[in-house]
């Protein structure tokens, strides 16, 4: 009994440090889920921070794009009016250099009929004075002739009288007094008819000098005025020639040669007289410049080049023609065709130059849009 007595306290000691350590392992694990408790609740804090900061970084990345579309948007809108502006205040100056061309040309017109007109008067007075002094000279050759031919009237009476005297004086010789009477008869007849004679003789010949004169004076007259008006219709003719020359040809190839290797691209260049005298264009302001130089008046924009001629096909396109490209935009760059493949243009990166369409940048943006200003 005392065996099972003691047997039994064992045990009971056993069973109480068994007690205790599991109180012991039940407070150990009990802290560690506190703990754990409190750690994940430390992560669910820092993974909702985490996620409140990428909420807030999302929406700053946003509200920068779109501020950044309204600021390029902005910035497109203005140059958009810019370039307007510029076309306008182009397309104002080339009306303004027009009209006062045009009005040079009427006061040049003007002064060029003023002085044709100044020049006839001139003619014409001349001419005038001319007429005058040949009559002056045949009225004085008139009178010398009238003056001549009464003298000799007077000295045929003079000599009648001298013969009738001695007549009477010798009465008395009846013969030689019939013989000198029959002999004045015939001198008397016969000096006025020479009187009549010449005196027919001189008014005719002053008659006809002063009809050839004034014939050959109004002759002359008219010569100038025929001339003048000959020399009028051809300057308007030659002028005329001038102005129809143009679209289709190859002179406005020409024109802006003079610009190669000296002229800089400019935005909204070629629209002032500045412009043009420094070499400043951008592709539209070359193309509209070199055509109003054959006496053709085009659009300062590529907008409006496109829709000023008539569409050929690339087979059809010859020297003269305006060919489009692709660039920042459909039909965003001009040039005239030169033929050969090759075209003339102010380029940005060259200026004014001659480019070829067969290879390269132009031949991969050119879509085969061809205009002919007619």
């Amino acid at each position: 009994m005392e065996g099972m007595h003691k047997h039994m306290e064992d045990q009971q000691v056993q069973n109480d440090s068994l007690k205790q350590d599991l109180e012991s392992k039940e407070s150990q694990t009990e802290e560690m889920m506190a703990q754990l408790l409190e750690e994940d609740e430390n992560l669910e804090s820092a993974e909702a921070d985490i996620q409140e900061r990428i909420e807030a970084e999302k929406q700053r990345q946003e509200e920068a794009r779109i501020a950044e579309e309204e600021r390029i948007a902005e910035e497109a809108r203005q140059e958009e009016e810019r370039q307007a502006e510029a076309e306008r205040q182009a397309e104002e100056d080339r009306l303004a250099a027009e009209q006062q061309e045009q009005e040079e040309q009427a006061d040049q017109e003007e002064s060029n009929n003023e002085s044709s007109r100044s020049a006839n008067s001139n003619g014409n007075s001349a001419e005038n004075s001319s007429n005058s002094s040949n009559n002056s000279e045949l009225s004085s050759n008139s009178s010398a002739t009238s003056s001549s031919n009464n003298n000799s009237s007077i000295n045929t009476s003079s000599s009648n009288s001298s013969n009738n005297s001695s007549t009477a004086e010798n009465s008395s010789h009846s013969l030689d007094n019939s013989s000198s009477t029959s002999n004045n008869s015939s001198n008397n007849s016969s000096n006025s008819s020479n009187e009549s004679s010449d005196n027919s003789s001189n008014n005719s010949s002053n008659t006809s000098n002063q009809s050839s004169n004034n014939s050959s004076n109004n002759s002359s007259s008219s010569n100038e005025s025929s001339s003048n008006v000959s020399n009028t219709s051809s300057n308007n003719s030659s002028s005329n020639a001038t102005a129809s020359s143009g679209g289709g040809s190859t002179a406005v190839t020409q024109v802006g040669r003079k610009y190669i290797g000296n002229s800089t691209y400019v935005f909204g260049g070629g629209r002032s007289a500045y412009d043009v005298a420094n070499g400043r264009f951008d592709c539209s302001g070359f193309v509209a410049w070199s055509f109003s130089q054959v006496g053709i008046s085009l659009p300062y924009n590529t907008d409006g080049l496109v829709s000023s001629g008539q569409r050929v096909s690339t087979s059809e396109m010859r020297p003269g023609d305006i060919v489009f490209f692709d660039t920042y935009k459909t039909n965003g760059h001009a040039g005239i065709y030169m033929g050969n493949g090759q075209f003339i243009g102010s380029q940005s990166s060259t200026g004014v130059a001659v480019a070829s369409m067969n290879s390269g940048y132009w031949a991969d943006n050119f879509r085969g849009v061809v205009v002919r200003v007619q």
